[in-house]
């Protein structure tokens, strides 16, 4: 963490005897970097699909009041994609469904 801070040039944990606490600093990269961490994770996941010929996975979380089935319906109805999907639901709260987005265990929700 000491290199990353004297890379940035700004300190971004406030040390003390009485334990480690995030600055501001610390949070605006924390947040920046989950989901370039994710994206990142999921270039690598979709390059691996790739060689070996798989669908990609869609990940789609939804909120309990819609169904794993309506979900299939409205995929349905949507065009053909050009490459092939593997897709997997899952229920999520509303507030989870938008962390699962920026950590990518979702890619929709």
């Amino acid at each position: 963490m000491r290199a990353l801070e004297r890379e940035l040039g700004v300190p971004l944990l406030d040390r003390s005897s009485r334990g480690v606490v995030l600055l501001a600093s610390g949070e605006a990269l924390y947040d920046d970097a989950v989901p370039l961490l994710a994206a990142a994770s999921a270039a690598v996941g979709r390059v691996r699909w790739a060689d070996r010929g798989e669908p990609e996975l869609l990940r789609i979380g939804h909120t309990p009041t819609v169904t794993g089935f309506e979900v299939t319906e409205m995929l349905a109805g949507l065009p053909r994609a050009p490459r092939a999907w593997r897709c997997r639901s899952s229920r999520r709260s509303p507030t989870s469904s938008t962390a699962a987005c920026a950590t990518g265990s979702s890619t929709s929700a």
